[in-house]
């Protein structure tokens, strides 16, 4: 005689099964939307500003005279409005005479006028591919000259920054 063997098996039923892969395909379409918009969305957004700029070179004269040589690498052009050093916002002071910037004094500030830069730009502009002179006039509570490392950050109306750190040798 030959003896059957029974085996018992549970299946799931149809109707979970059909719910179980409706729940699947779902969150599938789901993460690949998801990861579709993030590429496409950083691939079409513009990245910022067309402005770019670079520090070519700085002097710190004394404890509060600097003098600050920015290059417009970007393809538009420029006007720095704003400069903090180390958090303390500068206020703009217009334009001033390039012999006076890069000789490290700024003849028409006054004792009450720390805390103001200058700025010289060839043509009057700052266009891409040109030099910066800024001449800034720093806070009394700044001490340019301690050997210590500042961080000075220029700020453009369109958003362009510059951001670095600077250090009395």
């Amino acid at each position: 005689m030959i003896k059957s063997v029974k085996l018992n098996r549970k299946a799931v039923s149809p109707v979970i099964a059909t719910i179980l892969l409706i729940v699947i395909a779902v969150a599938t379409a789901i993460v690949v939307y998801t990861w579709a918009m993030a590429f496409v969305g950083g691939a079409t957004t513009a990245t910022g500003p067309s402005g770019q700029m670079q520090l070519d070179a700085y002097k710190i004269w004394s404890s509060s005279n600097v003098t600050f040589y920015v290059r417009n690498t970007g393809g538009t052009t420029l006007n720095v409005t704003e400069i903090y050093i180390d958090g303390i916002l500068h206020d703009y002071a217009g334009v001033g005479a390039k012999s006076n910037i890069t000789a490290g004094s700024y003849n028409n500030f006054t004792a009450n006028d720390h805390g103001k830069f200058v700025v010289y730009y060839e043509g009057g502009d700052f266009d891409p591919g040109e030099v910066g002179y800024i001449f800034v006039y720093a806070s009394t509570s700044l001490n340019l000259a301690d050997g210590k490392a500042h961080t000075v950050k220029l700020v453009c109306p369109d958003g362009t920054t510059l951001a670095f750190s600077i250090r009395k040798k």
